[in-house]
């Protein structure tokens, strides 16, 4: 791109999963943009289910990109907790190490929360990600984690919004982080 007679590059957001591919958040995530003309959205899977590992891939994949932090890049990695106390603390220990280009947007139990809290706000506290994943079924009937949802969700993220923002306030133990960086990203029309 050229600003002001001068080549341009756009600031990369990389949003890094867990998974060998994960399609479900890259399935949701690929309906949006940043709001800041300024920046590209990447998407990138890991192929690791442990938060050590998906970070150090993230970090790794990102250079595919010419990332660079001094030029304004952000990373965000995107970590599920399954109500599991032992991957809590050891995504805790890495979010206390980060830099300040990379950040963790955690779900407890899983992502899916995000997808549940358009619908119901629950501060249920879920065993594992198979249980809210049934809660999920009441409204999106035969959820699969792969499937492209984004067209059931759109109309209802304001809700969505507001119902994690209540789960974090109120240190519900079900919560996702995804609220935090929902307001960077415009649909794509």
């Amino acid at each position: 791109m050229h600003k002001n007679g001068k080549i341009y590059r756009k600031k990369v957001i990389v949003f890094g999963f867990e998974g060998k591919p994960n399609k479900t958040e890259i399935n949701y995530f690929q309906h949006y943009k940043p709001v800041n003309d300024e920046y590209i959205l990447k998407l990138v899977s890991s192929g690791y289910s442990d938060p050590v590992n998906i970070v150090k891939s993230i970090k790794e994949k990102r250079k595919d990109y010419d990332y660079n932090a001094k030029r304004g890049d952000l990373t965000y990695i995107f970590l599920d907790s399954d109500a599991d106390a032992n991957k809590e603390a050891t995504i805790n220990s890495i979010i206390a190490k980060l830099t300040t280009d990379t950040r963790i947007i955690v779900s407890s139990p899983c992502f899916e929360v995000w997808f549940l809290n358009h619908f119901v706000l629950s501060t249920k506290e879920y065993r594992n990600s198979k249980e809210l994943i049934n809660e999920l079924n009441k409204y999106i009937a035969d959820y699969k984690k792969s499937n492209d949802y984004y067209l059931k969700l759109v109309g209802k993220k304001d809700i969505a919004i507001k119902n994690s923002t209540i789960q974090i306030r109120q240190k519900s133990k079900t919560k996702t982080d995804v609220v935090l960086i929902i307001d960077c990203l415009k649909n794509i029309e």
